[in-house]
């Protein structure tokens, strides 16, 4: 008899507190939304951030930490990653002087959870910088050895105040904005702004990106278990909005007047591909008059996090920084022909793996 009552009544409740408890909760605490979409407290343990290069075998070859003032005493942290032509300086403070030969500088903002140091993301570090460009990479607040809680708002000031700090020292060297994943958003709404303070901005890159967070939750994996629940809208959608929560990328992108590349995986199993095409479709039809080219990349077997190693990545961020005005001037598509690992049919203006807006051009 206990057997059959531990039979039945351990499944019965395990399914009442996913199925019922768990949505009543987030619902009278829409404050946890922010833990859920952020997953900041998803982190390695015991990992020193302010030695980049000796953090396990990603072999960058420079790389400096230091923290960022923001505002209410929260703080940043930040890795400054040179180009691979630039030797690592003596001093660390000899890095900021690097910052106006004329490389780009690149700011990349990181998707939800874990942090600068995860293994994908030093490896975009590492590729960026093998292709003689400079790298931001920041925490926001909440990540790693950054004080404070994320919020929509606070992440977006926190990428503000690195693109102002970077601008103060930079001098006309071109910058470009990097967001991956949940870091599309970020990147969306700061563009947005630095759009219409016009703000100097040699463009914009989105990595895996999605069109709004709603759609987003959607579609991750993680919510598959939830989306037959009647009040799975109530308890997982509109909390995150009554927060103040939404990251609606749609809407941000048709003020953004820079240059924007997305660059997408077909098999993300995160953030579904058809999300990017719908944000690539709208910057396609609703951005101003004179707004510069909208390209949208598709790749093969990256899945969401490790695109920085397809064989195209130098090609498409090469050719992105010419059509930004800041690339090598040698720059030229046949220099790639002899590539093949590249599929460069699916490259090739015209299709749907490849789209570029060329009206302004």
């Amino acid at each position: 008899m206990d057997f059959l009552w531990y039979t039945v009544a351990v499944p019965v409740t395990f399914f009442f507190g996913l199925y019922v408890a768990l949505p009543i909760m987030v619902i009278i605490n829409p404050w946890l939304q922010t833990k859920m979409v952020f997953l900041h407290i998803v982190k390695a343990p015991f990992v020193d951030y302010s030695k980049p290069k000796r953090l396990g075998n990603k072999n960058l070859k420079s790389g400096r930490c230091f923290y960022l003032p923001v505002t209410n005493g929260v703080r940043i942290g930040v890795w400054h990653v040179l180009p691979e032509s630039i030797p690592e300086p003596e001093q660390e403070e000899d890095y900021i002087h690097t910052l106006k030969e004329g490389k780009p500088i690149f700011i990349y903002l990181h998707g939800t959870a874990a942090t600068r140091a995860h293994t994908p993301r030093m490896n975009m570090l590492k590729r960026l910088s093998s292709l003689d460009n400079h790298v931001f990479s920041i925490d926001y607040r909440g990540f790693a050895d950054s004080s404070g809680s994320p919020t929509e708002e606070g992440v977006v000031e926190d990428a503000f105040c690195m693109y102002k700090w970077v601008k103060e020292h930079c001098g006309d060297s071109p910058i470009i904005i990097w967001g991956h994943s949940l870091g599309t958003g970020v990147a969306t709404l700061l563009v947005r702004h630095l759009c219409y303070t016009k703000e100097k901005l040699a463009g914009l890159v989105l990595e895996a990106p999605f069109n709004n967070l709603r759609d987003a939750a959607r579609k991750h994996p993680l919510s598959k278990p939830f989306r037959f629940l009647p009040w799975f809208e109530r308890a997982f959608l509109d909390t995150a909005a009554q927060i103040n929560i939404s990251f609606e990328s749609d809407k941000h992108i048709t003020h953004i007047t820079v240059p924007i590349m997305m660059v997408h995986s077909k098999d993300d199993g995160d953030v579904p591909i058809d999300l990017g095409m719908k944000l690539y479709e709208v910057a396609l039809k609703n951005r101003p008059n004179g707004a510069g080219p909208v390209q949208f990349y598709a790749v093969n077997h990256c899945g969401h996090i490790h695109i920085s190693q397809a064989p195209e990545f130098p090609y498409i961020v090469r050719k992105f920084l010419k059509t930004c005005g800041c690339g090598d001037s040698s720059f030229c598509d046949k220099d790639y022909n002899c590539s093949t690992d590249i599929d460069w049919a699916a490259l090739s203006p015209g299709t749907l793996d490849h789209r570029a807006d060329n009206k302004d051009q």
